[in-house]
């Protein structure tokens, strides 16, 4: 099976929707509205949420850059501008420093995508395919010009023998459906925070069989390579356990 992945891309009117929610809620911060109870009610980041926010004890180098940054720039019990990261808009809270470690709150405001600006990608993807159909270029060519999956865009989009049960369940049906050499249309593949659209094309099929060397020696490679590693692991641990000592007090 081979494929041409483009992953979704980010609309300047989602992360303006984001980024105006974000600004919003700052500016209840500024009035006076207690900074973790804004957290509870709106921060995307369920887990701290329910904490008012609260991040923790953390060491330099925890957070990504841009948060990093601005968290650095904070004196105790002030609060950011509105910062972008990959994940969304931030708005920080400095609550404490001790050694080389600080204490943070945040509010987390995530890019919410709207499906209907995934048609620009699915129009891209569609294009693509009608340059195939019509022989202007080929699969694989497309593939180097086009995927953005970097482990399998070298290799002109070719995965290897993907069993059934592994594929995206979104789409199996449809794969069921592709015919040796045939192209789908472009398919959803990923979750609903990291996604994208692919064209998968099949190149081979097989029935459900025994492994040989004849028809499996990629598959039976890997599997052999794993069992080496595997084994080669709990000799270590094995070695580690006749070195280490362990004082165990009561």
């Amino acid at each position: 099976m081979s494929h041409i992945f483009i992953s979704r891309k980010l609309t300047e009117s989602e992360k303006l929707a984001a980024k105006t929610k974000a600004q919003q809620i700052l500016d209840s911060v500024k009035s006076g509205i207690d900074f973790s109870e804004l957290a509870k009610r709106n921060s995307d980041d369920r887990g701290s949420a329910i904490n008012g926010g609260d991040l923790g004890f953390a060491k330099k180098g925890v957070f990504v850059k841009e948060f990093e940054e601005a968290l650095n720039q904070l004196n105790i019990d002030e609060v950011s501008d509105v910062v972008e990261t990959e994940f969304g808009y931030h708005i920080i809270k400095l609550k404490e420093k001790k050694g080389d470690g600080v204490r943070a709150q945040h509010i987390l405001v995530m890019f919410k995508k709207v499906e209907a600006s995934d048609f620009e990608t699915i129009a891209l993807l569609n294009k693509i395919k009608d340059s195939i159909d019509t022989e202007k270029l080929t699969f694989e060519k497309a593939a180097l010009l086009y995927s953005q999956d970097i482990e399998t865009n070298t290799k002109a989009g070719y995965i290897g023998f993907v069993p059934v049960e592994k594929l995206d369940s979104n789409y199996v049906s449809e794969i069921k459906k592709l015919q040796l050499g045939e192209i789908s249309k472009p398919l959803r593949s990923g979750d609903d925070n990291n996604y994208g659209y692919e064209l998968i094309k099949i190149k081979s099929k097989t029935e459900p069989h025994k492994l040989t060397l004849e028809t499996d020696y990629d598959k039976l490679k890997k599997y052999a390579t794993a069992l080496k590693d595997n084994k080669a692991y709990e000799d270590w641990i094995e070695e580690l356990k006749k070195s280490i000592y362990v004082d165990i007090k009561f």
